[in-house]
């Protein structure tokens, strides 16, 4: 007996499906006014293996700026802070060598220098992680240097690069509060940014609706509250989640 495969009329559709029509219905133009809006602080949440995540930065250090951003908070020991101070009174300085970031490669140093030339100071927030520090002395250290980048004026905005579970909403981190629920608690206005795509394959049923959604070959952002079946993972940890146009993974370790 011959099966018939098609789908009647009525059946509905199988939840890839949605998520391809969500895509498809829901996906704008990355716009850092949208994203930051009224926020004081503007979550970065990083992959640290995902370069394209810091040349995405780059790329958009004029909107960043034009979004109010004054301030660039980095994961890095505060003994960076000595060479940063050089380079935000414009002084020349050499950070080869310098801790910029957890991650490795070219590609923190461009955005900062870029980030710089736009009129944007740069803070290094983090502890040295290769102290035997607990999780709560971290997040603690980390929200207590982001208010005082915040107490240096009413008008200043901080955006800060850091490991995406440091920046989740509504999560833990190794037991503790993260460093975006602490600055939540404690009245500061925040906004917090997840990416997928770049030099990062997953999550699967997400990068296999971008592609057949046609969106693959180009660079988007969503709304999270807007979404039904993308909020599902990313309503706990994220505002927005952008997507990245996927290079190859020669590439990745080229550029890296």
């Amino acid at each position: 007996m011959k099966i018939n495969n098609a789908k009647n009329k009525y059946d509905l559709p199988t939840d890839s499906e949605r998520a391809i029509i969500e895509l498809k219905r829901i996906h704008q133009d990355v716009d850092y006014k949208k994203i930051v809006g009224d926020s004081r602080v503007l979550f970065i949440g990083e992959q640290h293996y995902n370069y394209k995540i810091r040349e995405h930065i780059t790329n958009h250090s004029v909107q960043l700026k034009a979004a109010g951003v004054t301030h660039y908070a980095i994961e890095a020991r505060p003994s960076t802070n000595w060479a940063l101070r050089k380079l935000n009174d414009g002084r020349d300085v050499d950070l080869s060598g310098i801790d910029l970031g957890p991650g490795k490669g070219p590609t923190y140093e461009r955005a900062i220098r870029t980030l710089v030339s736009e009129g944007i100071k740069i803070f290094a927030v983090d502890l040295n992680v290769y102290k035997n520090h607990s999780a709560e002395e971290r997040e603690s250290h980390i929200t207590s240097n982001i208010k005082k980048i915040l107490d240096m004026g009413s008008d200043v905005k901080v955006a800060v690069l850091i490991g995406e579970l440091h920046a989740h909403k509504e999560a833990l981190i190794y037991g503790v509060p993260t460093t975006n629920e602490r600055l939540v608690k404690d009245g500061i206005q925040t906004v917090a940014v997840n990416f997928v795509g770049g030099a990062s394959s997953g999550p699967l049923i997400l990068m296999d609706s971008v592609v057949k959604a046609g969106l693959n070959a180009r660079e988007f952002m969503i709304e999270v509250a807007s979404s039904e079946i993308v909020a599902v993972k990313y309503r706990p940890s994220a505002d927005f989640v952008i997507y990245l146009p996927r290079k190859s993974a020669l590439e990745s370790v080229q550029r890296a």
